[in-house]
């Protein structure tokens, strides 16, 4: 066995593929932003409560609301509040198996993004869903604990509110007859705007000052923070999400592909039949105490989640295509931005209507608003994208972050990350184990750039940058000489903390406690040129199993060292679990008696007909230490039910462990001169909520 040491950013949770919370999670949530603007639209241009002949004074308006109605009408909201549930559920999870205290930095999460919220509200638009989502979380925050099956039946009460309410407006506009308290309720819920209202509203936003809005908006602030039906909707999709999290669906969908498509089959029959339902009596008649409107809308509550969950399905699917994972990767940006990005629509809408810009509030119909729509969508997906090239977090995104942290997060991609030169992506191809069968991955074409020791620089460096297919962020590799001279370790012993010098004094031999401490020098190197800080200002806590991470805030680095002889390997990527491993080329005596202590029967089979037994050994021994390293489990890994292959293909065949699916891994195998060296990148950590 080599001396490697293992650091990394937080502790692995769970099977969570990079390419299934980026590709998939992310991509719906880029779509849900999208997607909600097209019902926005209307709500910016127009005052609520307009009769229908001025809704759509044409047949081309009229179509195009029918089709808004069948196709966009409450799904991307829909779609929005289920992700919230789920991120909920994964940084949960995330907290627990790191041993941090969740309820404290959730409730300020949550915290700032009601005054995130509130602001929206007051200084923009007043159709902010952002303080009601913090204030349902709360809500949600009960039932984090509750089991599977208790969820389900929480979430079928919550939407059986709505359900009823609707059904009673039915009736209600069919007989006229229900109880004062329940008429009370309608009322509350489903008053018509009068002409009053709408007239005033229009005055101020096409013609009044941005203080005439601020006021009217505080006047809605009150019963905008009430409870009411929508918040009943909301809470059960944000329980279907937690639901969803907590059965990790999202983290191994290969395995779930079977209640994927019939979530999909279901989802396309119901939303269909009652969508109709809906577009037909929304748009032939818009009143809200109308018999049509009333059976439109009951429909809806069950129609809408129904079709949601048809459109997230059929995304979900097709992100198991590389051909797709392609086409919708500029979505994960729009969806890594969610928050940016929703804001950034209000900004842009309220110049256009509102009397301080453009001043077209009320003059643009349906048909031109899917226009602009379409415009403001070809301006967000491209910008987005060149935005997280330059910066690591969309600018509100970080100033959630900052402020929940109380600590300003790094903003810009560190230059030394943004230069290093990446491989050839052409060279992979995905490896794992799907239903028994390996996919090919083929050796990557690797350049190393090395960065010449110094009189003023840290120990030497190699750098380079690994990208995994489309769907992966880069992986970032040094190649550390730990053998430099006395007087380069010196310079930067500074750098290291009280804690790590205690360390460096435990070994016995000088040799060994040199090439620790300057392991330990590259380490805070790398970390400090990513997170633009100074080396000496990196700090270390320690989680479950005494394994090192980040302290604070800046859990979304991963990061792995390990060391052979002279020879040390850094590992770093962002919100993805990885682990790496390297040993020297060189004899192995007995590889049978070693084989039987850390190999299965199939791996010594397969290891009996190597045609180079030393090599055989030594990639299947590095693939299983990454992926033991990845996870944190150390000396209590069960080495015999890790299976991996020996040969020059990597994959992990068989995890050995209980909810832990080997199809949620990659295994890299990555050249080096003098070692072999085996990287495995696999759990996904971003949260699924808009950060």
């Amino acid at each position: 066995m080599s001396a490697s040491q293992t650091i990394a950013s937080s502790p692995v949770i769970g099977p969570v593929r990079r390419q299934e919370r980026i590709e998939a999670i992310d991509i719906l949530r880029g779509v849900a932003i999208l997607g909600i603007l097209i019902v926005n639209m209307g709500l910016f241009s127009l005052p609520e409560g307009l009769p229908a002949h001025q809704l759509w004074p044409n047949a081309v308006d009229g179509a195009v609301e029918r089709l808004k109605f069948f196709f966009a009408q409450e799904k991307f909201k829909a779609l929005f509040s289920f992700l919230f549930g789920l991120g909920l559920a994964v940084q949960m999870i995330r907290a627990e198996a790191r041993g941090a205290r969740f309820l404290p930095l959730y409730a300020r999460r949550l915290c700032v993004l009601f005054l995130i919220g509130v602001g929206h509200f007051l200084l923009l638009w007043d159709g902010d869903i952002l303080h009601d989502y913090a204030e349902n979380g709360f809500i949600l925050l009960l039932f984090r604990r509750l089991s599977l099956k208790t969820l389900l039946v929480w979430a079928g009460i919550f939407l059986a509110i709505p359900v009823f309410f609707y059904g009673l407006t039915t009736y209600y506009s069919i007989t006229s007859r229900v109880s004062p308290p329940l008429r009370s309720w309608i009322s509350y819920e489903a008053e018509p705007h009068d002409q009053e209202t709408i007239d005033e509203t229009r005055r101020i936003y096409s013609r009044g000052t941005y203080g005439e809005m601020i006021t009217l908006r505080a006047r809605e602030l009150h019963g905008d923070l009430t409870p009411d039906i929508d918040d009943a909707y909301v809470l059960a999709l944000f329980l279907l999400g937690l639901y969803a999290g907590r059965r990790r669906i999202f983290h191994d969908i290969p395995a779930h592909l079977p209640f994927i498509r019939r979530v999909q089959r279901w989802g396309l029959g119901i939303g269909i039949a009652g969508n109709v339902a809906f577009a037909v009596g929304g748009s032939f008649d818009p009143s809200p105490t109308s018999v049509t409107q009333n059976v439109g809308r009951l429909c809806l509550v069950v129609a809408a989640p129904a079709m949601t969950f048809f459109y997230a399905s059929t995304i979900i699917l097709l992100t198991q295509r590389e051909t797709w994972q392609r086409r919708f990767a500029p979505l994960a940006a729009v969806g890594r931005m969610a928050l940016s990005n929703y804001l950034l629509q209000s900004l842009i809408c309220a110049t256009i209507f509102y009397s301080y810009g453009l001043a077209l509030f009320g003059k643009v119909r349906p048909s031109l608003g899917l226009l602009l729509t379409t415009i403001i969508f070809l301006i967000q997906i491209p910008l987005s994208v060149w935005w997280l090239r330059r910066f690591q977090f969309g600018p509100v995104e970080w100033l959630w972050r900052s402020l929940t942290y109380w600590q300003c997060q790094p903003t810009r991609v560190s230059p030394c990350y943004a230069a290093v030169p990446a491989i050839d992506t052409a060279g992979y191809r995905e490896s794992g184990a799907a239903e028994g069968a390996v996919r090919r991955r083929m050796r990557p074409r690797l350049r190393v750039d090395n960065i010449v020791l110094r009189d003023k620089r840290p120990p030497n460096l190699a750098t380079t940058t690994i990208r995994v297919g489309t769907s992966y962020a880069p992986l970032d590799l040094w190649y550390v000489d730990l053998d430099v001279r006395a007087g380069a370790r010196g310079s930067f012993r500074h750098w290291l903390s009280d804690d790590e010098l205690g360390r460096a004094e435990r070994f016995h031999s000088d040799l060994d406690r040199s090439r620790y401490v300057v392991g330990r020098i590259a380490l805070r190197r790398v970390l400090a040129d990513r997170l633009g800080c100074s080396p000496a200002a990196v700090r270390f806590s320690y989680g479950r199993n005494g394994k090192p991470m980040l302290a604070g805030a800046l859990g979304h680095l991963e990061f792995n060292l390990a060391h052979c002889g002279g020879d040390a390997v850094i590992a770093l990527t962002e919100c993805a679990a990885v682990g790496v491993d390297i040993e020297l080329l060189r004899p192995v005596p007995d590889v049978e008696s070693l084989a039987r202590l850390v190999f299965s029967d199939a791996e010594r089979r397969e290891l009996e007909l190597a045609r180079d037994p030393v090599s055989a050994f030594l990639n299947g021994w590095t693939r299983k230490e990454a992926y033991v390293k990845a996870l944190g489990l150390g000396l209590t890994a069960p080495l015999t039910e890790i299976i991996v292959s020996l040969s020059e293909r990597a994959a992990l065949l068989s995890t050995g462990l209980r909810g832990q699916s080997a199809s949620n891994w990659r295994l890299l195998d990555v050249p080096h001169p003098r070692a072999v060296v085996a990287v495995a990148l696999g759990p996904h950590l971003e949260s699924a909520a808009p950060t």
